[in-house]
């Protein structure tokens, strides 16, 4: 495959464009619409499910290694960005299953797959992991919410919605990666900004009270999928009590593949990206079974 990692001096739409033109868009259904996919690569499939507010770019460092390997489906969770709200109630097992229909209409309805979830992704992706059965061969929490242990305490993050600047808006955006998402502030370029900006600007559901819950605690110890679990060492909602969170998973399956990346905050996969990658492509080849 030719190499579509855009130069580190493109604009971050030039550079989402080169990502996006390797890949094509598949739709399928949400409540009276429908939700997005981008698909890119071939071999094993992988769900990716992004963050809270976020969308399918929060991968987009990481399409250029994984889909060597890997056949990426890569969502726009309803809700959020390209795809349509999910009928009422809402709830995360309401959404995994809107989810897990459009793994089945793309791949077939006993194809095995595996599924990666950020931060409140992570929440969802239990969910589809626990729908899904053992079809779901491997579940892989990214800075995983939703397992309702203690969090480090953030500073208050910037309001934004009632600043009619653009530049006012972006500058608040800025700030809000550097509080939680991102370690060093050289690595919150004009990219990170873009993607942060046009993804919470766009999302019309409310993702924190699944994230700051307690659903995928609830839900893990029911999936049947082995488990993997990747954070950024420098996350200031989870490094504070890693103990915990080691302990919670390790409760459920002891052999767990748990991996610390360093030099990286909350959006480890968009910091580190070859980091990243290397340490999903061993989760997923992991040969241990809970």
């Amino acid at each position: 495959m030719n190499d579509v990692t855009p130069p580190h001096h493109a604009s971050p739409l030039a550079a989402i464009d080169a990502v996006a033109a390797v890949g094509e868009v598949r739709s399928t259904p949400c409540g009276s619409g429908s939700m997005t996919w981008h698909l890119f690569g071939s071999g094993r499939p992988v769900v990716f499910l992004h963050g809270g507010m976020g969308s399918w770019l929060h991968w987009i460092r990481n399409v250029p290694g994984l889909r060597r390997h890997l056949r990426m489906l890569v969502a726009d969770i309803p809700g959020h960005m390209d795809s349509s709200l999910p009928p009422e109630p809402y709830t995360p097992e309401s959404v995994a299953a809107i989810l897990l229909d459009g793994v089945d209409r793309i791949l077939g309805a006993e194809a095995p797959f595996a599924v990666v979830g950020f931060s409140f992704g992570a929440a969802i992706a239990g969910h589809v992991a626990r729908l899904a059965g053992t079809r779901a061969r491997t579940l892989v929490l990214v800075s995983p919410g939703g397992l309702g242990l203690p969090r480090g305490k953030l500073p208050e993050p910037s309001k934004w919605r009632h600043l009619a600047s653009p530049e006012a808006r972006r500058e608040a955006h800025r700030r809000n990666l550097q509080i939680s998402m991102i370690r060093d502030p050289s690595h919150v370029d004009e990219l990170a900004v873009h993607i942060h900006s046009h993804s919470v600007e766009r999302a019309r559901l409310v993702s924190a009270p699944v994230s700051l819950g307690a659903t995928l605690q609830d839900c893990l110890p029911k999936v049947r999928s082995r488990i993997a679990c990747i954070w950024g060492a420098q996350d200031p909602a989870s490094a504070p009590y890693m103990t915990e969170r080691r302990n919670f998973i390790r409760g459920i399956q002891p052999d767990a593949r748990l991996t610390m990346i360093d030099d990286a905050s909350h959006w480890v996969q968009f910091e580190q990206p070859a980091r990243f990658d290397e340490a999903l492509l061993a989760s997923l080849d992991d040969p241990v079974a809970p």
